[in-house]
């Protein structure tokens, strides 16, 4: 069996590790706070990325028509605001919230003839057909990921075939 080297002679003593550790904080009290720095060219590169996000959203606020919604596909009438809602289908028709407030009234939708509907809302997406739920605009568009019915969209549905008129 080998004998265990001593190492005590190659580590420093208390004092000169204590020495060592004030000089180090010493040291790091002087140092100016580090900057952010960043290169010209991730700069530049940040910022298109920036312009280009922006630009995007406001063209997908504006660009936003009736040639993105699938009018042939007709409306859905749904019984509450939730994409896996129970849903009544019917033709693409002009004025949507109209037709499925006329089945609303007629107890189609929840069963109860009360002859009255509750507020509801159009709603659709790129490449989605409409889809009209109880509530209160946009903000119920919004939170199912939704886009408010285009303006362009009672042209579309007329010229649609198998458009029908409001009730």
């Amino acid at each position: 069996m080998a004998p265990t080297p001593d190492i005590d002679v190659l580590l420093p003593d208390d004092e000169t590790v204590r020495a060592r550790r004030d000089a180090l904080v010493d040291e790091l009290r002087r140092a100016p706070a580090p900057r952010l720095v960043v290169a010209p060219r991730r700069l530049a590169l940040m910022l298109t990325l920036l312009m280009a996000l922006g630009a995007g959203a406001a063209a997908a606020s504006g660009v936003f028509s009736a040639d993105d919604v699938k009018v042939e596909a007709g409306v859905g009438c749904y019984d509450r605001a939730a994409l896996r809602a129970t849903v009544s289908l019917m033709a693409a028709t002009p004025d949507p919230v109209a037709a499925c407030a006329a089945l609303w009234r007629e107890g189609y939708i929840d069963g109860r003839t009360t002859g009255d509907a509750p507020p509801l809302v159009a709603c659709t997406g790129e490449d989605q057909p409409v889809r009209v739920m109880p509530g209160d605009g946009p903000k119920t568009c919004a939170g199912l990921g939704l886009e408010p019915l285009p303006a362009d969209y009672p042209q579309a549905a007329r010229t649609s075939s198998g458009a029908t008129t409001a009730p």
